[in-house]
């Protein structure tokens, strides 16, 4: 393991623990200080607003392409497909001003559940988060070159920043009397001292060059070709989630807004612990897709990242399944209670889906992604039409399971097939040294989660704390005695050293 992805690896699973730590503490002081609807709407926002920094899957074209030029020491492809890059993006920043602004005058139409108060704070939010929109847009190519340089450390460092001086800004507007506006802005300024830095690096510490002259025959069909089928998918992933607070705008109003933030927040926080090592191996299956036996090397990676990653979720599964209902309760109170259901809905579907981010980079790598595009897409407008069809009658709750719904078909059934039948990807080698290996470790794991919460089924937050302790201590002797291997074991020891 390179130095790069071992340091960058460890920060980001600090950069996780900071977040989640600071969340469990920020969240509901911060609900309580501006309200639940203020909070619902500041959400609702930046859901919206999500939908237009969309960059039709150029970043990770940029990713993708470096990579390759890069391994092949083709530096004036690089310069050539970044003058290409910026062009595009040019043209797509007035597509997203043009948007934006034609947003703007359906607002009071749309979100006819608001309160005129409510729709007043949106607008003043969408506004100047809208603008640095804009002026930011020009700038996401970025994240896609340093990862294909490798510069893990620096990303995720730049993470770690951006979590701990946000939060603590925020936390003194708000005790400076400031609202739900000066946590937009907080977020503007420390996106802006990010760009600007990651600029000056670039420029100073990379052999990256921009041509706007030079071009490469067929460069801009490929990367159409791409873009187009990736931002398929990006577009259904933007289905999946960004757009349920506008669905309960629309037909539930700010309190489920508010239920299925809470739900969504920990999903995020699963999500970000479990895809902390996404984006470290792109360089790494590059190179292997084009080795002899290439496939065979890849299979095995996807084994070594695999069982890491299952292990590593299955603790917050297990936990949040038998402890997550106590913790909601505890941490926002009694008005919250369905966030544990939607929560459950939102996370336990990813227990197979982010095993398999190898086999995902290796989908992006050989641009195998028009089929997954296609069907994804499909998958996500099923899943929308669920949610639509059970928002009215079960408000959270129904859209989350619409987008439990789509999830399965469109994160594990859908590219299982197609890892399988175009990728050649030995899929039953692969479940047999991940969770067939694991199974006994696993289902022991789950009868002690149980025996603990009923054991102790008093509730207060010491309790809580014991339980989880307790937990996780059998959690990871069980693990150690009979899930991971004697190389597993020296692996673990040469990341501390």
């Amino acid at each position: 393991m390179s130095e790069q992805i071992k340091f960058g690896a460890l920060l980001s699973y600090g950069t996780i623990v900071f977040s989640v730590v600071a969340g469990i503490i920020y969240t509901p002081w911060l609900v309580s200080e501006i309200g639940m609807s203020e909070y619902g709407i500041y959400v609702l926002a930046m859901s919206v607003l999500t939908y237009f920094s969309f960059d039709f899957g150029l970043g990770e074209a940029v990713a993708r392409y470096v990579a390759k030029y890069r391994s092949q020491g083709e530096h004036k492809k690089i310069s050539a497909l970044l003058g290409l890059t910026a062009k595009i993006y040019f043209l797509g920043n007035l597509l997203v001003l043009l948007g934006l602004i034609v947003f703007y005058f359906f607002i009071d139409g749309f979100f006819t559940e608001l309160s005129l108060q409510e729709v007043s704070t949106f607008k003043e939010i969408y506004i100047v988060s809208g603008f640095f929109i804009v002026v930011s847009f020009q700038f996401l190519p970025i994240n896609g070159v340093l990862l294909a340089y490798e510069k893990f450390v620096l990303l995720k460092s730049l993470d770690l920043f951006v979590k701990v001086s946000t939060i603590m800004l925020m936390v003194v507007a708000i005790l400076l009397g400031h609202k739900v506006f000066a946590l937009v802005t907080i977020n503007i300024l420390i996106g802006s001292v990010v760009i600007i830095f990651k600029v000056i690096y670039l420029i100073r510490y990379t052999p990256v060059g921009i041509s706007f002259t030079s071009t490469e025959p067929g460069l801009l069909k490929d990367m159409a070709g791409f873009t187009g089928w990736t931002t398929l998918t990006l577009l259904a992933q933007r289905l999946l989630m960004s757009l349920a607070p506008t669905i309960l705008a629309v037909y539930s109003g700010s309190q489920q807004i508010a239920i299925f933030a809470i739900g969504m927040l920990i999903e995020g926080y699963v999500w970000t612990f479990a895809n902390a090592l996404n984006g470290l191996f792109l360089a790494r299956v590059t190179g292997l897709a084009s080795e002899q036996n290439g496939v065979d090397k890849i299979t095995r990676l996807m084994v070594v990242v695999g069982r890491m990653q299952l292990i590593l979720i299955s603790s917050l599964c297990i936990g949040l399944v038998f402890f997550g209902a106590e913790f909601i309760n505890l941490w926002m109170g009694n008005g919250f209670s369905e966030s544990y259901i939607v929560m459950l809905l939102l996370v336990l579907p990813t227990i197979i889906s982010v095993t398999q981010q190898i086999a995902s980079t290796h989908l992006v790598v050989n641009n195998k992604i028009r089929l997954q595009s296609i069907l994804f897409m499909i998958s996500s407008a099923f899943g929308l039409s669920i949610s639509l069809f059970l928002v009215e009658d079960l408000g959270a709750i129904g859209v989350a399971t619409g987008i439990m719904i789509a999830t399965i078909l469109g994160k594990i059934v859908v590219p299982n097939f197609i890892f399988n039948k175009y990728l050649d990807i030995n899929l039953i080698y692969f479940f047999k040294e991940t969770y067939f290996k694991l199974a006994i470790p696993l289902l022991l794991s789950i009868s002690t989660a149980w025996v603990i919460s009923v054991s102790i089924p008093e509730s207060n937050f010491i309790l809580f704390v014991i339980k989880s302790l307790l937990f996780l201590f059998a959690y990871g002797v069980i693990i150690w005695l009979l899930g991971i291997n004697k190389e597993e074991k020296n692996q673990l020891a040469k990341l501390f050293q």
